[in-house]
């Protein structure tokens, strides 16, 4: 039988993912989120949005060979590649191609994800807006969090 603590752990884990979820599937941005083998563990509503997959569609497939136009495959794998390895990555350029064979480019921001333990679990991928606001580019991230 496992230790207490591995229960409690899981528990955690579980309720931090359950609410991770609630609230990227309640942002006003895209989303998305890969395991630590490259598979698509989150995509949002935003995300289904911009490439025309559902979630159900998108879930468990590798991000990179299923989703990413291939002149970029290459790079993209190389941000994730060190974002699970703790090195974040932000504005990096991503074309999602569609459903319907359309690239849609979205300037994104590689957020390694942690388990409590502070294990690498997978890399999360939220597009930031930029807005120019007196001639000058703010970028902020978009995160509506209620």
């Amino acid at each position: 039988m496992p230790a207490r603590s591995s229960i409690i752990s899981l528990e955690y884990v579980t309720e931090s993912t359950k609410n991770e979820r609630s609230v990227a599937a309640k942002a006003d941005a895209p989303i998305f989120g890969i395991d630590s083998f490259g598979r698509v563990n989150e995509w949002n509503d935003e995300t289904a949005e911009i490439t025309g997959y559902s979630s159900k569609e998108a879930l468990g497939k590798p991000l990179v060979s299923t989703f990413i136009v291939s002149k970029l495959q290459a790079i993209v794998t190389n941000i994730l590649d060190t974002a699970l390895q703790g090195k974040e990555t932000s504005n990096y350029e991503l074309e999602f191609t569609t459903k319907s064979n359309e690239i849609r480019n979205l300037l994104v921001n590689a957020t390694t994800r942690r388990d409590p333990d502070s294990n690498i679990i997978g890399v999360e991928g939220v597009e930031e807006k930029e807005y120019i606001i007196n001639d000058e580019i703010t970028s902020f991230l978009w995160y509506d969090g209620s």
